[in-house]
């Protein structure tokens, strides 16, 4: 975490997205003790949510700073964070052949 955006980060947030995760992890892994429970879908929904909410506490602090809102730039931010990943994730998935 950066200082720029050291005034928005809400810990708790971290526990409902450990929480999400661990609900969509559950279902995948299709156990028995929660057969019948939505876990996945209520996981995916909070996980959106959590994103969403992140997503507009970013613009409304532009926004309140500038009095407007670079969309270009949010989007460039939000590639250059997730890119990196994603082609780690696709190349090291053709590296393994899973």
């Amino acid at each position: 975490m950066n200082g720029q955006n050291k005034e928005l980060w809400i810990s708790s947030i971290d526990g409902l997205r450990a929480i999400s995760v661990f609900a969509v992890l559950i279902h995948h892994f299709n156990t028995t003790a929660f057969k019948g429970w939505a876990l996945g879908t209520l996981g995916v929904a909070v996980f959106y949510s959590i994103s969403g909410l992140l997503a507009y506490l970013i613009l409304d602090k532009e926004f309140k700073a500038t009095g407007t809102i670079n969309y270009n730039a949010y989007i460039t931010r939000r590639t250059l964070r997730i890119w990196p990943l994603y082609f780690f994730v696709i190349l090291a998935t053709f590296a393994f052949e899973i």
